[in-house]
């Protein structure tokens, strides 16, 4: 995360997308893009919050990354249980042929992460599993809630990164392994830095950190991108 190994340059024409892409889902705004490569087009899943102010995953396709088409919603807000008032962050990995859609969901006041699995990557029609919620442990960064997932699936293992809340100003990162990438045990001592992953001395991250993403690079290891807070 403190050695990036390339540049970013701005692109000259963004945004790409804007609120009203597939109106009237993402009508108030767009947001959290997740880019996937299916072997002939570029897949942008994203969260969208619509004129009924609930936030929704929907899917655009290109074969260009400037030029998108949209194809509509992936998964809406579960009728009832821990989705029921929302979903967004979406993160999408294949293990196996099956893709597995790891998302932030709402219910009430909580913020939890949940999973659904698809056999194509479009159509998640199957059972929707929780597969983290906040630790109601008041002493903990995870008190309130738990959100903006990203996994990947390494040495048979599915490691998670998640942002915790837990009330105050700031968010803080958490880690956690699967075997099955349902049931996820949280790593509560990271060095040193389970509780508080995201916040030392390092100055411009003082504030905490949020939105991670983690991928397997060319060289095997798992590396991480966060947005920085900073006071």
């Amino acid at each position: 995360a403190q050695q990036p190994f390339w540049e970013l340059v701005h692109y000259p024409d963004a945004p790409v997308i804007g609120r009203g892409f597939q109106p009237p889902w993402d009508i108030n705004s767009v947001s959290d893009p997740e880019l996937l490569w299916d072997g002939t087009f570029f897949r942008l899943y994203y969260s969208g919050v619509g004129i009924d102010g609930l936030s929704r995953i929907l899917l655009a396709y290109s074969d260009d990354l400037t030029n998108w088409y949209p194809a509509g919603i992936v998964l809406e807000p579960g009728e009832t249980g821990f989705d029921k008032d929302g979903v967004s962050d979406p993160d999408i990995i294949e293990v196996n042929g099956r893709y597995k859609l790891f998302y932030t969901a709402k219910s009430n006041q909580w913020q939890q992460i949940g999973m659904v699995e698809s056999d194509n990557g479009v159509i998640f029609q199957g059972e929707r599993k929780f597969i983290l919620g906040p630790s109601f442990n008041d002493k903990k960064f995870d008190y309130i809630g738990v959100g903006e997932p990203s996994v990947v699936f390494h040495h048979n293992q599915y490691q998670l990164m998640y942002r915790g809340f837990d009330g105050s100003n700031w968010y803080r990162l958490g880690f956690a392994f699967s075997t099955d990438g349902q049931d996820f045990r949280r790593i509560t001592n990271q060095e040193g830095f389970g509780e508080n992953f995201g916040l030392g001395p390092h100055g411009f991250d003082d504030g905490g950190a949020t939105e991670p993403e983690i991928w397997v690079g060319n060289d095997n290891d798992v590396r991480l991108l966060y947005t920085s807070l900073h006071y």
